[in-house]
């Protein structure tokens, strides 16, 4: 294929995902007040809006952030099938294998950030507040930022086993090596989740558990890949 070909191949699958995208980011702003009271709900302390357009911006980027969600299947697509034509067989059946459970990955930290490691750590903080004597007003902005970085920022902590198997095929970790350090990760995790969570033994354990299960899945999967 020419160097004019691929371009205009990738010009018509970038203007498929840009369609796709708006359209769905307008399905998203009709749903951005729903999505807004729904958070709200999970987390029941009260939200101001600090400036006369905070409310009205944070509502636009709630839309626009559910309109590249609910496209991603799409941007995924076009996406593949541009790079998929430069790939042997055994990478297509590589990509085809990888991409659902990174997908599974991403959508299992999403929910354990907002169920488990923010619901906790937003008590833990409204609590420490209170205890100061200062009450808990939070700018509307900010929570939604807070939410949605912690979020994404636990959908790629979630890909560990992905990124774990990768670099054993390429022969630069190995499962024994991995193993021997299980001591040391185990005390890390430990020690941020301690940081990061009230100081009681329960919610240090709901924080820390899942991530050692992530770990220890981490390990197991580089053992049985070939």
């Amino acid at each position: 294929m020419l160097l004019e070909e691929h371009l205009e191949e990738l010009r018509k699958r970038l203007l498929h995902v840009i369609v796709w995208t708006a359209l769905l980011s307008v399905a998203g702003l009709a749903a951005a007040p729903k999505a807004l009271q729904l958070l709200t709900s999970l987390f029941p302390f009260p939200l101001v809006a600090l400036s006369p357009t905070e409310a009205l911006v944070t509502e636009i980027r709630i839309g626009i952030l559910t309109g590249v969600v609910l496209a991603s299947p799409v941007i995924i697509y076009h996406g593949l099938r541009f790079v998929m034509p430069g790939l042997t067989a055994k990478e297509r059946q590589g990509v085809w294998l990888i991409m659902p459970a990174a997908l599974l990955l991403a959508v299992m930290g999403v929910v354990f950030s907002v169920f488990i490691l923010l619901n906790i750590g937003m008590l833990f903080l409204a609590s420490t507040a209170t205890s100061l004597g200062i009450q808990n007003m939070w700018s509307v902005a900010k929570f939604v930022s807070l939410v949605v970085s912690t979020s994404l920022i636990m959908a790629v902590v979630f890909q560990l086993p992905l990124v774990m198997l990768m670099l054993k095929k390429l022969g630069i970790i190995s499962p024994e090596t991995i193993a021997k350090r299980r001591r040391e990760t185990y005390v890390a995790i430990m020690v941020i989740a301690a940081i990061i969570t009230p100081p009681d033994a329960v919610t240090l354990a709901l924080v820390s558990i899942p991530l050692i299960l992530l770990f220890e899945a981490s390990v197991a999967i580089t053992r049985m890949s070939r």
